[in-house]
């Protein structure tokens, strides 16, 4: 008689699930993939400028390569990689230092860059992996 209500309980959440009813499902966080060959800043708050370093930006170095920003080296924020990446993430920023359409600023180098996470996204972790990939986790 157990399996059977075990049964009958897992068939009311199932059919609630697929439904869309009565269940909070949480959703898979979305992963954004770049490409950069160099450093990574991490803009916070957004900014058009990377001429300066703010204290809560995150500073993403591949192979001692921080070029111009490289007096950031012993801040909080910077994280140094190897060649490999790091194999988890590297930083989580808190709400997304987003700007009036959405979207956070980072920088390759010098290179300015953008990208956007779905307007849900309470924040976004980050982190160099292997070769030349950025990648960025929207977390919900």
């Amino acid at each position: 008689m157990q399996s059977v209500s075990l049964r009958i309980a897992l068939s009311v959440v199932a059919g609630a699930a697929t439904l869309g009813i009565g269940l909070p499902l949480r959703a898979a966080a979305e992963t954004l993939k770049d490409r950069c060959s160099v450093q990574v800043q991490v803009k916070n708050p957004y900014a058009n400028s990377s001429n300066s370093i703010d204290p809560s930006d995150v500073l993403l170095d591949r192979n001692g390569n921080l070029g111009t920003i490289g007096s950031a080296m012993e801040a909080d924020h910077y994280k140094k990689a190897g060649s490999k990446g790091f194999s988890g993430w590297s930083a989580e920023i808190r709400p997304v230092p987003a700007n009036s359409d959405g979207y956070f600023r980072w920088y390759c180098g010098t290179t300015a860059e953008r990208s956007r996470c779905s307007s849900s996204t309470k924040g976004i972790r980050v982190r160099i992996g292997p070769g030349r990939l950025f990648e960025t986790q929207c977390v919900q």
